[in-house]
């Protein structure tokens, strides 16, 4: 997924050196959601049950440009890539590249996310960055999770009776003095 900032007029007589000549552009801290591209064929897609990425330099709320990657066809990954290319996927506007990978792995039953981005500067250099969050999925089944409290209930009851019983041998042995010390 893409963010892009909105770009803004450019006064020169705001601008120290002669940065704003030659159709140079100005951007500001706002992210763009307007389409773009040959044909505006690149929407802005919102994600309410997104995730948020810490950069570099910027907070990252759900949404974007988002391009799907087919990573079972290469001939497929290879022609989306080229269109991106081709259609100006990335320009002067693009503020970070979310590069997301999810990997599973059923035998340990953990998931794992990676994400690397490449985040650019105001001043236009390019910070790249990962996160990776790892996630155990056995939590969320919901039977292996009775199971476990019923085992460790049966665990804890014997527990529990041998220590009542320890407590009451413990008090036929002691004497009335040492009792009497007890309480």
């Amino acid at each position: 997924r893409q963010i892009r900032l909105k770009t803004v007029n450019c006064d020169r007589r705001d601008l120290e050196d002669e940065l704003a000549s030659n159709g140079t552009i100005c951007l500001s801290d706002e992210i763009s959601k307007e389409p773009y591209g040959n044909n505006n064929e690149f929407t802005y897609t919102s994600d309410s049950n997104g995730y948020s990425v810490r950069g570099p330099d910027m907070y990252y709320e759900p949404g974007g440009f988002i391009i799907e990657l087919n990573n079972r066809d290469p001939d497929a990954w290879e022609a989306t890539t080229k269109s991106m290319i081709d259609d100006g996927w990335v320009d002067l506007s693009t503020k970070v590249i979310l590069l997301t990978f999810n990997i599973f792995n059923p035998s340990m039953t953990a998931a794992l996310r990676f994400i690397i981005g490449f985040e650019q500067t105001s001043s236009g250099g390019i910070i790249p960055f990962h996160r990776i969050a790892a996630y155990n999925t056995d939590i969320f089944d919901e039977t292996l999770t009775v199971v476990a409290i019923v085992i460790q209930c049966l665990v804890l009851i014997p527990m529990i009776y041998v220590s009542i019983k320890e407590l009451e041998l413990d008090e036929a042995t002691l004497t009335p003095l040492e009792l009497r010390d007890l309480k």
